[in-house]
């Protein structure tokens, strides 16, 4: 197969020319079963074969979703326990884009699509006869819960308070002068 038309196709189903390549000899090898190279159906029937692997191979990593933060399917095939560099990520993007954070139940904002829930667990630990906080964050849509530090934890905290402070005063900047409403009042006999 002409390279420019494989690295073309490996770029449309968003996998390496390695595994193009890898993809084109086992088509070669399905359609050698039943064709010589000679015959005018083995490139086509090749060709086929090849691009219906790379739609399979496409299909599987459309389920896991992009994102600005990481590329999840790297992310969760290394298995990765600690999500603070992750969430060191999010937090950049919350600060630059004022993404708004809601309080229900913990903290959740939405990334790119992508809801995250920020939240905390006390779990007793019978050894020491104390109980410790852990503090997690999970990507609802990979199902994925990842531990975080507690500074991480109270910077998304801190992130939402200075959010509900800014919310109050931009009320109070919008509430009307009572002294102007009460002389308007007493102007019209109100």
């Amino acid at each position: 197969m002409p390279i420019t038309a494989l690295k073309n196709l490996a770029k449309k189903h968003g996998m390496s020319l390695k595994e193009a390549e890898k993809k084109w000899d086992e088509a070669k090898a399905i359609v050698s079963k039943e064709y010589d190279e000679s015959d005018p159906k083995y490139w086509g029937t090749v060709m086929n074969i090849t691009k219906n692997k790379m739609k399979k191979h496409s299909k599987k990593k459309k389920t896991v979703k992009e994102s600005r933060i990481c590329d999840f399917e790297t992310f969760i095939n290394e298995s990765k326990k600690e999500g603070d560099e992750f969430v060191e990520k999010l937090i950049d993007i919350i600060k630059e884009e004022n993404i708004e954070i809601d309080k229900l139940d913990g903290y959740n904002i939405n990334v790119d699509g992508i809801d995250y829930h920020f939240g905390q667990e006390t779990i007793s630990d019978y050894y020491f006869f104390s109980d410790k906080t852990v503090y997690h964050i999970i990507i609802k849509d990979q199902n994925l819960k990842l531990k975080i530090s507690s500074k991480n934890y109270y910077e998304i905290v801190s992130l939402y308070e200075k959010q509900e402070k800014t919310k109050q005063e931009v009320k109070k900047e919008n509430l009307p002068d009572l002294s102007d409403l009460g002389r308007t009042a007493k102007k019209y006999n109100l």
